[in-house]
C-alpha cells in the first residue's frame, strides 16, 4: 500500500489558511476604513493642545478661528452651532468640541467624537526676545 504524502507537503489550502485570509483581509479593511478618521482626531486633538499652550498670546476668536481651519484641513465635520466652543473664565480656557463621522463599516455607519478640554492658561516663556 502506497503512502499519501501530507497536505502540507502538497502545498493544499485548508481551513486555518483560509481563517488566517479572511482574518487579514477584514484587519486591512478595518485599518483602511478606521486609520484616517483616527489620525486625524490625533492631529485635531494636538492642534487643540497647541492652542491651549498658547492661549495667552491668543484671544478666544483667535483660537476659534485657528481650529475651524485646521478642522476644515483634516475634513472634520463640526456640529454646527455648538460643534466647537471656546471660553475662558479667569485664567482657565475650555474647548469643547464635537462632531460626527461616517464610516464604510456595517453596523458602525458613524462614529461620534466629543470631548472638552480644561487648562489654566500660563504664560509662554520665550528664550529670545522678539524686538
Amino acid at each position: 500500500m502506497k503512502k499519501m504524502p501530507r497536505r502540507s507537503k502538497l502545498g493544499g489550502f485548508n481551513y486555518v489558511t483560509a481563517t488566517l485570509l479572511i482574518l487579514a483581509l477584514a484587519a486591512a479593511f478595518f485599518a483602511y476604513n478606521l486609520a484616517p478618521i483616527y489620525w486625524a482626531e490625533s492631529e485635531w486633538k494636538h492642534t487643540i493642545k497647541d492652542q491651549i499652550i498658547n492661549a495667552s498670546e491668543n484671544d478666544d476668536l483667535t483660537i476659534r478661528n485657528t481650529l475651524q481651519d485646521k478642522a476644515e484641513e483634516l475634513g472634520i465635520p463640526l456640529v454646527s452651532g455648538d460643534g466647537l466652543s471656546v471660553s475662558r473664565f479667569q485664567k482657565t480656557l475650555t474647548i469643547k468640541y464635537s462632531y460626527e463621522r461616517e464610516t464604510m463599516i456595517p453596523g458602525m455607519d458613524v462614529i461620534s467624537f466629543e470631548n472638552e478640554y480644561r487648562e489654566e492658561i500660563k504664560p509662554v516663556l520665550k528664550l529670545f526676545n522678539d524686538k
